[in-house]
């Protein structure tokens, strides 16, 4: 009698990519599902997967998705003749449209291939020279092209553009031992690339995320010994300082907020290792094998936005969205040698006290809503690193806009520096608790009705939160969120019953 025959051919095959959309629920990936490697997505907490793209003759390599979540980004070759062209095509399928130009050659996505805004698009190319990669920033509104040329015996390709606008992140190939980190100033169309590791000499500097405020990048490096570890490479300082000290090979890294993954090869088999702020981070245990390929979902929807800083002052203040919106950074206000308030813009960030002059509106003139909505508000220390990580983000998109920058003071502004829209401050809102998982139907206004819910829960007397939020008299704010405001006539009754305990039925 015949044994049972077992097939091990697997009956469906992936690529090395992940992509998770900016809302973290749906994972973006290639499959053979279909015959053809093919872009499909399937959502994070189940379901049935969707076949985006019917390709035939084309297989798809490499995926992201545009900063809104409104498209996906991919690679494709012919015929498996690896010369790469890139298209756009909706998540919920259609025709790909192709968004490189020129001749076939080799196209490698970076890691993270746009800006904030999803305006750029980063890739590397040997279109020019078949023996040189160089990169490649492509405008998507205006279709114009920066390229950037690696020096003689480099191949360039693109990694990661730092958080607030100013830097792409490259790596600067010689040999598979031999990888250099770049800075590209993406404000000066003139700089040359600037190599930040030369001080070390030749080794291994795989560039890896960035630190949410840009101050500093994660790089992969063998500097230090025998193994690959993580360094650190902080802007301020040019230093690299190591962060893990495995004798194992760190393979892939990631990060999100305050939060660092990676895995490491011990003795063929990969394992994830996670810290967060420093302290590390318990994970469960995956299946032995090598990990190809992860992604991170966003630890905090608001912080990958433009409007972060927004969305913490009006939480953690109580300011009217009108009141921020007007908002000026020479209303912002620092502690100073203890004896008084100066601006910001001329006294700095550091200090340890902090306050906002909330004296302007977006009304009719300008003033506030009422006289009593004239108002100076000390900030919570969370608000106020915000805002101090929105001021040099605001600075970075200001060399990047040049002449076309309005300089209007304004904290809250476009990428131009234009006054705030209230239709795309709502937009740019409704995007971000989409992100969170909490719907589109929130306004920002709900902002402030949450900061009132967390005052009165927090027992905040009904006479201090009229103060804070600017109201004429606690009447007025009693009235208004009379929904936000916990009873304060029970507390009678609970003190006595935490006094002399519950009555017993007889």
């Amino acid at each position: 009698m015949m044994p049972d025959f077992l097939d091990f051919v697997p009956v469906e095959r992936f690529r090395q990519c992940l992509a998770l959309s900016p809302d973290g629920t749906t994972v973006a990936y290639s499959s053979n599902a279909g015959r053809a490697f093919d872009l499909w997505t399937i959502p994070l907490a189940g379901g049935k997967a969707r076949r985006v793209t019917s390709l035939q003759d084309r297989a798809v390599w490499q995926i992201a998705w545009m900063p809104d979540g409104s498209r996906l980004v991919f690679t494709a070759d012919h015929n498996g003749d690896e010369q790469y062209r890139i298209y756009q095509v909706a998540p919920d399928g259609g025709e790909p449209e192709e968004i490189s130009s020129g001749p076939d050659c080799q196209r490698v996505l970076a890691d993270a291939p746009f800006d904030a805004e999803g305006r750029y698009l980063f890739y590397g190319a040997n279109d020019r020279d078949r023996t040189v990669q160089d990169v490649v920033i492509r405008d998507l509104a205006e279709g114009a092209e920066r390229r950037i040329i690696p020096p003689d015996g480099v191949i360039f390709t693109p990694a990661r553009p730092s958080p607030d606008g100013r830097w792409l992140l490259v790596a600067g190939v010689r040999s598979n031992t031999d990888v250099a980190a770049y800075l590209v100033d993406l404000t000066d169309p003139a700089a040359d690339p600037r190599c930040v590791t030369a001080e070390h000499g030749a080794a291994l500097f795989v560039p890896g995320p960035w630190e949410p405020d840009s101050s500093a990048f994660y790089v992969c490096t063998d500097v230090w010994g025998e193994f690959t570890s993580i360094g650190r490479y902080s802007l301020r300082d040019a230093d690299l300082t190591r962060i893990t000290e495995e004798e194992w090979d760190v393979e892939l890294l990631e990060a999100a907020g305050d939060t660092l993954v990676w895995s490491s090869n011990q003795r063929g088999r990969s394992v994830l290792h996670a810290s967060r702020n420093g302290a590390a981070v318990a994970l469960p245990e995956t299946p032995q094998g090598v990990i190809d390929a992860f992604v991170i979902s966003p630890v905090e929807a608001a912080k990958s936005s433009r409007l972060h800083a927004y969305v913490e002052l009006s939480l953690l203040t109580g300011v009217r969205t009108e009141e921020a919106r007007a908002l000026r950074w020479d209303h912002v206000v620092a502690w100073v040698h203890e004896e008084e308030w100066r601006p910001v813009v001329k006294a700095g960030f550091d200090h340890e006290r902090f306050a906002i002059y909330v004296w302007r509106s977006v009304r009719a003139g300008g003033d506030t809503k009422t006289e009593k909505s004239r108002r100076t508000l000390e900030l919570p220390g969370r608000a106020a690193e915000a805002l101090r990580k929105h001021h040099t983000r605001q600075a970075a998109q200001r060399l990047k806009a040049g002449e076309v920058w309005q300089d209007n003071g304004l904290v809250f502004c476009s990428t131009t520096g234009r006054p705030l829209d209230a239709a795309n401050v709502r937009r740019a809102f409704r995007l971000i608790t989409k992100k969170a998982g909490i719907g589109e139907t929130w306004s920002p206004r709900e902002l402030r009705h949450s900061f009132v819910s967390i005052m009165s829960d927090g027992g905040l007397p009904i006479e201090a939160i009229a103060d804070l939020c600017g109201h004429s008299s606690p009447a007025v704010t009693g009235e208004v969120y009379r929904h936000q405001l916990r009873p304060v006539v029970t507390k009678g009754a609970e003190v006595v019953d935490a006094v002399f305990g519950p009555s017993k039925s007889a």
